[in-house]
């Protein structure tokens, strides 16, 4: 589709695109209220990368990005790409001591962030220099600084990436359930840019920050393609988004499945409001069929499209257009990744069969920083990624995700994954989000309890939520033998994804619960 060869590095390709219909509005910030061509685009990233190769900024080194989706982020990451330096981008929501910890693996030359962020930056970031992107501070170098450097136009060019397109574009952390999130790498794959579908009529937006892989895509399939991108510096809030796609007639979308369900459950959301959206993309988390049926209904002229990935993938794995035929499918391979799935033995299983799914995209990958050895643990010698993702290929070859391997709980001896019991319960029409956790006990092992918000004005019980599950799952080993707490929200991960070890610890320090055994 692009005709790019296979060596041409994201920074070429980025500048070459650029290029191309310069008076077209690239990106709108909304928050900020500012529009940019793709010729202002390419003329603030030559600035940028103009002055990080005036400072001795090299491709060996690292970048921090520490900062929300404002105007100059995307100029900022287009001249990292022209200079063949790697970004590590970091959520300022996470623990200080994970920051830090992140902070010491990378060890980034220059940090740019918000102001807000810069004490923190101050404290963790050892001997980086610091810059700000907005607003200014008294004393240390702004971004509006760094776009009054001189360029020469006529000479400027991407550099020659020094270890080929194998080398490492971006970092960032994974979703940190347990233990400190690791720096995943991600090398000059075009799958980045190639695997989803995106029109050059398009009008693009994603809350997602630098550290949500699924940012990166959007703004590099906007870049190649030619969309409109549409950002804003706010934190995802359902009315919001309904009013943003409103006033710029948004058409896709990409949010995580815990966004789809605050979506689905604001007060305001009406079809006609979303008359222009053609596609959401969903990923980044476990889609209920219950709840894709939801967004359905609010969707006439657009469909929800899933998306499986992995960082570690650098782009899609499968993606299932056809997610109201193929229900509960995550999809078909995207070209150029193959799947396997295995048994604890390693062998490769048949279709229908439950392993381990192992995916191989044939694209090097430098693995996690500063960590050789999960590097080993997760890719083989074969160069297959091991996702720890349980799953199963039907016979027409469309994926299925039963459950993460290592959230499998047993009851009384008997294994269970909690996301059955979740997309059971996410059935009841009045459930916005379930989290499903395994309370132990020395006598039963892990009882599954269940952690619900309740749609606004709802009376839905815990009881009745206990009687559903009954009904609708024979073995009592399934049952919530744990219980139902219900709750106002459940807690997420900076990426948005739920963070079921505080979802639990909360449940399990409130005092009111609705508990039924």
């Amino acid at each position: 589709m692009f005709g790019y060869p296979s060596n041409t590095s994201i920074g070429e390709i980025v500048f070459q695109a650029l290029q191309k219909d310069p008076e077209k509005v690239a990106q709108i910030s909304d928050s900020e209220q500012t529009t940019l061509t793709k010729k202002e685009l390419l003329l603030n990233a030559i600035r940028i990368a103009t002055y990080l190769r005036n400072a001795g900024i090299r491709q060996d080194d690292i970048v921090g990005i520490v900062a929300q989706n404002t105007t100059h982020l995307s100029a900022l990451t287009f001249a990292l790409f022209f200079n063949g330096i790697a970004y590590h981008s970091l959520n300022p929501a996470l623990e200080e001591a994970t920051f830090q910890k992140l902070l010491d693996i990378t060890n980034p030359k220059i940090v740019f962030c918000n102001a807000e962020n810069y004490d923190l930056l101050v404290r963790t970031s050892r001997k980086a220099k610091i810059i700000i992107m907005k607003p200014e501070l008294s004393g240390v170098t702004s971004m509006e600084d760094i776009l009054q450097t001189p360029i020469d136009l006529n000479s400027f060019r991407p550099l020659k990436l020094q270890h080929g397109v194998s080398q490492t574009l971006a970092i960032v952390s994974s979703s940190g359930t347990t233990g400190i999130p690791k720096a995943v790498t991600i090398s000059n794959t075009h799958k980045l840019f190639e695997t989803l579908d995106v029109l050059p009529s398009d009008i693009q937006y994603t809350p997602s920050t630098l550290d949500w892989i699924s940012s990166l895509i959007t703004l590099l399939t906007s870049v190649v393609v030619g969309t409109t991108r549409i950002i804003s510096e706010r934190t995802f809030d359902p009315l919001h988004l309904i009013e943003l796609v409103q006033k710029y007639q948004i058409t896709w979308l990409f949010h995580s499945p815990s966004h789809i369900n605050m979506l689905l459950s604001c007060s305001q959301i009406a079809p006609h409001k979303l008359d222009s959206v053609r596609l959401v993309l969903v990923g980044g988390g476990n889609s209920n069929v219950s709840t894709l049926q939801k967004l359905q209904t609010q969707l006439r002229h657009g469909i929800p499209v899933i998306i499986y990935g992995l960082t570690e993938a650098g782009s899609a794995i499968t993606v299932n257009s056809n997610a109201l035929v193929k229900r509960g499918s995550v999809g078909c391979l995207v070209p150029g990744f193959r799947v396997k799935i295995i048994n604890e033995d390693g062998s490769a299983l048949g279709p229908g069969e439950q392993g381990e799914i192992c995916f191989n995209n044939g694209q090097p990958w430098a693995g996690y920083v500063g960590n050789p050895e999960e590097t080993m643990r997760v890719r083989d010698d074969e160069g297959w990624i091991h996702t720890g993702d349980i799953g199963y290929m039907d016979s027409d070859h469309y994926l299925y995700i039963v459950d993460r391997k290592k959230d499998l709980l047993m009851y009384r001896g008997m294994k269970y994954y909690p996301q059955e019991i979740e997309q059971i319960i996410a059935e009841i029409p009045a459930v916005s989000e379930v989290c499903v956790f395994g309370i132990w006990s020395e006598l039963e092992s892990d009882a599954a309890a269940a952690a619900v918000v309740k749609n606004q004005n709802s009376q839905l019980s815990a009881s009745e939520i206990l009687d559903f599950v009954k009904s609708k799952i024979s073995v009592k080993y399934k049952h919530l033998n744990g219980g139902v707490f219900i709750v106002n929200e459940l807690q997420k991960l900076p990426n948005g994804k739920l963070n079921r070890r505080a979802i639990k610890e909360a449940c399990l320090r409130t005092q009111q619960i609705n508990l039924y055994t």
